[in-house]
Order: C-alpha cells, then structure tokens, then sequence
C-alpha cells in the first residue's frame, strides 16, 4: 500500500530514491528494490525463488516486487505472517476438511470449510482422482476437477478465475494467448503488460509524482485480497 506521505508531503525529498534509482535501467529492464539492480523480465520466474509461489511482477510505483503466481493463481491467506503463497482451493495451512478460500463479503482469503472434501476422499480411495486434484464446486453445486472440462463446453476449462477468485468456465483460447506475450513484458498481478512510467531529468518532479498518483488510482479499482 502507498504512503500517503508520497502524495502529500514535499514532492523532492520523498520521490528523489525513486527518480534516482530507476534512470540506469534499460528498456526491457525492470528496477528491483530488493536487489537494488535492473533485472530483465525473462528471468522473471527464478528471481523470487522456485519454490515460493510467487514470481516476480510490476507494482504500482512499476518496480519489481514479488507477488504471488496467478497459473496456477496463489494467494496469500489474510493475517498469516509468514506471507506465504497456497493455490486457492488447497488445504494448504489450513486444518482438516478445510481449504484456502476467497470470501467475497469480506473481500478476503481464509481457511474455509471444504465443500467437496467427503467427495475428495471418496474419490481418492476409489482412485477416481489422482493425489493431487484439486476438486471444487461449480456454480450448481456439483464438484467437478480443477484443471478439466468438468461442466463446461468444449474449448473451455474449470479453472479458478484470476479475477472473480471463483472456479468458473475459462476459454481455453485466452489461455493460449497468454503465451504469445512479449518476453520484455512485466505484468502486474492481473496478468496485463505494465506500462513503465518513465522519469527524465527534464521533467518536473511534479509531473512524475501525477503520474505515479494516476497508477496508484487505477490499482485501487482491482480488487486486492492481499494484507
């Protein structure tokens, strides 16, 4: 989340580590705060960890930060200090018959009771699944595998939609042009190719402080799960 301080305080003395540190980099090259350097986005997936859940994408100030996956779409579960990323619809830390859950009313992710585990375990023990499928329930109530057609038509998958949070019938057309992205393209936590907003010496400090201003704005009107 933003300072308000960035916005309202004076402008030079809390923009100028920003304008500074983000000069040297390149096109196709993303500053990272953590590291302190410019990184390339093809290498985007490795620098947060592999086994972390979580790649590194573009936030609002368009630095790099690392954020939870979005395929599979992980999340972090609100309060939980470690800031650990579990795909939705796992148990993941979460105790027995209950899964990691997004509660719109509360615009939330939580433990959750797990509405298919009795239909999990009897299929597991008839090896009608395999260990790791992930069963949720459909907009009817039936409890179908992630990752399948389950009940949707042909040229769609039941998958959690990175939006909505909800399994939900995805084409499978937009899924394969994810693929044709750009490889210089660092994507924010929807998935869209950042425009970076550049900084001159020329310019006012004024104008980069509007521009970064006019970012935070727009990522305020995505819904945001995270603590």
């Amino acid at each position: 989340m933003i300072n308000k301080r960035y916005f309202d305080q004076d402008t030079k003395t809390n923009l100028t580590w920003l304008i500074d540190t983000r000069e040297h980099c390149s096109n196709g090259e993303l500053y990272w705060s953590k590291t302190k350097t410019c990184v390339k986005a093809q290498d985007k997936k490795k620098l947060c960890g592999e086994n972390s859940g979580q790649e590194l994408l573009t936030n609002v100030f368009g630095e790099g930060e690392c954020m939870c996956t979005r395929d599979p779409l992980r999340v972090r579960i609100n309060r939980d200090t470690t800031k650990r990323c579990y795909p939705l619809y796992t148990q993941g830390p979460c105790g027995e018959g209950q899964i990691v859950g997004y509660l719109e009313k509360f615009d939330q992710v939580l433990c959750i009771p797990d509405y298919c585990y009795e239909e999990s375990l009897y299929r597991r023990k008839n090896k009608l699944i395999g260990k790791d499928s992930i069963l949720a329930p459909s907009e009817n109530g039936t409890c179908y595998e992630l990752g399948t057609r389950g009940p949707c038509f042909e040229g769609f998958t039941f998958k959690v939609h990175s939006s909505h949070m909800k399994p939900e019938c995805v084409s499978l057309t937009n899924s394969l042009f994810e693929l044709d992205k750009d490889q210089n393209c660092f994507e924010d936590e929807q998935g869209k190719c950042q425009i970076q907003v550049k900084f001159n010496k020329s310019e006012t400090a004024e104008n980069y402080k509007k521009e970064l201003y006019k970012r935070f704005i727009g990522s305020r009107k995505r819904r945001n799960v995270y603590p």
